[in-house]
């Protein structure tokens, strides 16, 4: 059981690899277009929604 376990992760460890070699491969190439950097708005969105999502935890617990 333990070796079929160890061969297991093995093979995903290098289905892992595969897959990050083809991505960096696919990003030092010329014609990559990188995404937009996150801006104010999208900071201020993260923490509205950080935000509702603690005070929605917070409500819940007292109406246990």
């Amino acid at each position: 059981m333990k070796n079929e376990e160890k061969q297991k992760n093995v093979q995903e460890q290098l289905l892992l690899e595969q897959e990050l070699n083809a991505k960096i491969l696919e990003m030092e190439q010329e014609a990559y277009v990188f995404p937009k950097r996150m801006g104010k708005k999208d900071y201020l969105f993260t923490l509205a929604v950080v935000v509702f999502c603690l005070a929605g935890i917070i409500a819940g617990g007292f109406l246990g």
